[in-house]
Formats: C-alpha cells, structure tokens, sequence
C-alpha cells in the first residue's frame, strides 16, 4: 500500500470509528472538538488541531496537557480567553520516541477555570505500520449507544495483494468495549470480506465521543487502521 493510499485510509476510518454516546441535555463547562485522533508511522510526529468552547461565564480558561516520559508534548497556548458560546483554536504537537512501539497512546487535555477542572479531552495517537496488505474498506455500527448494550457490527476488509494472507488475526478495542472483539480470517489473492460480528458496550458509558481501534495482524507484521 502506498503512503498516499494508507493517509487516505486513515481519514476514512477514523470517520466510521467514532461513537457518540448519551446525549446532553445542556453542554457545560469547556469542551474539545475537532482533530482527536491519528495515526502515524513511527518515524512522524503528530498535530492536532483541536476547538475548545466555552459554555460557562468565567472567560479566562487555562489548558494543560498531559506529559509522558521519553515523548515531546507542544500546546500551543495554554492561556486563553474566550466569552461564553464562543471557541478558539489551539494546536498539538505530538513527537513519539524513537523506540516508540506499535499501539495507541492517550494524552489528556483538561481545561481549568483557576484551580477549577471544567473540561477534559482524550487525544488518541495511534503508532502503525502498513506492513499488511489488509485495508479497511467499511465499518458498520449503530452511533448511538446504551451501557451494556450487545450490537451488531459488521467490518469489510479486502487483501489488496494477489499473494493469500493466511491466519490474520482482527481485533477491535475502545474503551467503550465492555472486551476487546477478535477474530482470525484467511483472505485469498484479491479478496474482500464482511465479517459481522457483535460487540459488548461497558455497563458505565459518559456522554462523549469514543474510538474504535481495528488492528490486523498477520505474525509480526501490523496494520493499525
């Protein structure tokens, strides 16, 4: 898979993964919107643009972002002043290590009003290679969701390759999930397939967005979508 064809995949995904769940019935306090999540190879780094809002009177509004041993972490503002009903942008850069592993890491971006938490946001980085010639084409799932509800999902994966891949094994993980969800697949030369299957949602569920992380792994080599 080429590096043009893996961003594009990327986008797509992530487009289909996320879940939102209960609704608000007012928003309060500071929230996050917008770039939330990526994927990168492990020789990149990450920017996030991220949209704060600001649902309460108090207009001065201090943001930290949470650090991790060995990793880069850049905001660029961490004072801003923003009136009610109204929103700024400010930008994240990510720098992963060097010996930095395959997988998704989580940093946390919490809004203060002094010494006051009125916002928390979950910035999700996933850490890939495109080793597998398994792409994802689709990804079917109800958006709204209930605490330990079961639902169907159904996943379209296609071998972009005419070599078969044998014995690959897909996982979907999110902290949404009650468990992960598995599943192990041999694709012929060319083949697409739909793999239907069900997922368990934890019995504790806040109103927020979620991701769903889909994996396929085929011995040692990974794909992250």
């Amino acid at each position: 898979m080429n590096k043009k064809l893996f961003s594009s995949l990327i986008i797509l995904t992530l487009t289909f993964a996320i879940i939102v769940g209960p609704a608000h019935s007012e928003e309060k306090g500071v929230t996050f919107s917008g770039d939330l999540n990526k994927v990168i190879k492990s020789n990149e780094f990450a920017t996030f643009e991220i949209t704060v809002t600001n649902h309460e009177n108090q207009e001065d509004i201090q943001l930290k972002l949470e650090q991790k041993h060995d990793w880069e972490t850049l905001l660029s503002k961490d004072e801003l002043v923003i009136s009610r009903t109204n929103e700024k942008t400010v930008e994240v850069k990510i720098y992963p290590p060097n010996d930095v592993e395959v997988g998704f890491y989580e940093f946390t971006l919490t809004a203060f009003h002094g010494d006051e938490s009125v916002g928390i946001a979950t910035i999700v980085l996933g850490i890939g290679e495109d080793l597998t010639p398994i792409t994802l084409d689709d990804l079917e799932i109800d958006s709204t969701l209930l605490p330990g509800q079961t639902i169907p999902i159904t996943i379209v994966l296609t071998n972009d390759e005419f070599e078969p891949q044998n014995n690959v094994k897909i996982t979907i993980t999110s902290k949404i999930l009650e468990e992960p969800f598995s599943v192990t697949k041999s694709f012929g030369g060319k083949e697409t397939q739909s793999i239907a299957g069900e997922l368990t949602i934890a019995p504790f569920l806040d109103a927020n967005k979620y991701t769903l992380f889909v994996r396929a792994a085929n011995g040692e080599q990974y794909t992250i979508f």
